[in-house]
């Protein structure tokens, strides 16, 4: 039974190890800042770089593309930190990129002050 953890990290040779180092800025500071706009001013700020994103957009290195009222569109390259067993991308990150999509097209709609939150794909 393969385990994964630090028992796992024991069986990889350490030339094959790989570091990534992540950056983020404070999110309760960009949600302060972003407190007195519509979500669809909020989201176009995030784009101009005037708001920063949620760690998780830096984390999985998400991009905001596109944005109108109801719409958006999101990218992202599949990276090898993404991949499953089988060397494709994880079915996980395609549902967290589905599903950012789908909050940021909520969000784009929604007057100063409003909030949602996501149940999941169904």
């Amino acid at each position: 039974m393969t385990t994964l953890g630090a028992q796992a990290t024991t069986d990889v040779a350490l030339d094959d190890v790989r570091t990534r180092t992540i950056s983020w800025n404070d999110p309760a500071r960009s949600r302060s800042r972003g407190r007195d706009l519509s979500g669809y001013e909020r989201l176009t700020a995030m784009q101009r770089g005037e708001i920063a994103p949620p760690p998780a957009v830096a984390l999985l290195g998400m991009h905001l593309d596109e944005v109108e009222p109801g719409r958006t569109v999101l990218s992202m390259v599949a990276e090898e930190l993404h991949e499953n067993p089988m060397g494709t991308m994880h079915g996980g990150i395609i549902a967290t990129l589905v599903d950012t999509a789908m909050g940021c097209a909520i969000s784009s709609q929604l007057p100063v002050g409003a909030g949602f939150t996501t149940r999941g794909p169904r």
